[in-house]
C-alpha cells in the first residue's frame, strides 16, 4: 500500500520502469525495471511524458463508464494527465483476465 502516485510500466517489448514518489522510493524494489524517483508535481508530470513517450496505447486499470468495478481503479484525473501526453488509454481487464482469471488443465 502507497500513499502517493505511483506507475509500473510493463512495455510489450523491453524493460519495465517504475515511478514512484522519494518517500516511498523502496517500495517496489522486488519487482525488475528501472526506476525514476519523483518528488515535485512537475517532475511526476515530466515522468509521465516520459513513461508514455513513444507509446500510442496504454492499458490501465480503467474500465469505461465504471462498467467493472473490480477493474476501475484509476482516477479520472489520471486518466486525463496520461491521454494529455497522446497515448489512447484502453482497460487492462483482458491482460488481468490472461494473468489472474485462467485457469490450468487441472482446475
Amino acid at each position: 500500500m502507497v500513499s502517493r502516485r505511483c506507475f509500473y510500466v510493463i512495455p510489450r517489448e523491453g524493460t519495465p520502469h517504475i515511478l514512484v514518489h522519494r518517500i516511498e522510493s523502496d517500495v517496489f524494489d522486488h519487482l525488475p525495471g528501472n526506476k525514476t524517483i519523483y518528488l515535485k508535481w512537475q517532475q511526476l508530470e515530466a515522468g509521465i511524458e516520459a513513461l508514455t513517450n513513444g507509446h500510442s496505447r496504454i492499458a490501465m486499470e480503467y474500465s469505461p463508464r465504471k462498467s467493472n468495478p473490480y477493474i476501475a481503479k484509476v482516477d479520472a484525473g489520471t486518466i486525463e494527465l496520461v491521454r494529455s501526453f497522446g497515448p489512447e488509454i484502453v482497460p487492462s481487464s483482458d491482460l488481468i483476465q490472461s494473468f489472474e482469471a485462467t485457469w490450468d488443465d487441472e482446475q
